[in-house]
């Protein structure tokens, strides 16, 4: 057998020291990491919360662009709708319109020996019967209505000289709608 003596001691007490000391640095170590890792976890929890909360009121507002998304389509279909029928009502009162014109435009360009007896129209012809005191203010009625341009392909139809002093005259002539011009 062989007897173990101990020559340095105190190298036993220091290895003592150093695991003791190497346990609690590592606990402490431990610790902190722990310490730091649940800082971390609430820190990262905080933003996830934060950004759930974001989301739901970007979901919110999403929702709230959609509902006036659908006004707005809704506005622009009834628009539309509304802008079809105003079209058609326009094109109602110009075609409707046009005897209007004829009224307002016809007495300027008649001379004052022509005496209209009946008009008729017939969209888009227009038909104007009468007496004149003479040929020549038929032809100078003729060229003040081929002069206006509302007013296309003027004719005479007949011109009748009867036994009174007054002939008796036919003209017809087209009335354009608005467009054509």
């Amino acid at each position: 057998m062989h007897l173990q003596v101990n020559l340095f001691p105190w190298r036993d007490q220091s290895s003592k020291i150093r695991k003791k000391s190497i346990w609690i640095i590592g606990g402490l170590m431990l610790l902190l990491s722990g310490g730091g890792q649940a800082l971390i976890w609430q820190t990262e929890r905080s933003t996830i919360t934060q950004r759930y909360a974001e989301l739901a009121a970007l979901k919110q507002a999403y929702q709230a662009l959609q509902q006036q998304e659908r006004q707005v389509i809704s506005d622009e279909q009834r628009f539309a709708h509304e802008q079809k029928r105003f079209h058609a009502f326009s094109q109602r009162i110009q075609r409707n319109n046009q005897p209007i014109l004829l009224m307002n435009i016809l007495p300027l360009a008649l001379p004052d020996d022509v005496v209209l007896d009946e008009m008729t129209w017939q969209a888009p012809w227009v038909s104007l019967s009468g007496r004149v005191g003479n040929v020549g203010s038929l032809e100078t009625l003729v060229l003040e209505l081929r002069a206006i341009k509302q007013f296309k392909h003027v004719e005479t139809d007949s011109l009748v000289s009867a036994d009174s002093s007054q002939p008796r005259f036919t003209l017809r002539f087209r009335l354009v709608e608005q467009e054509e011009l």
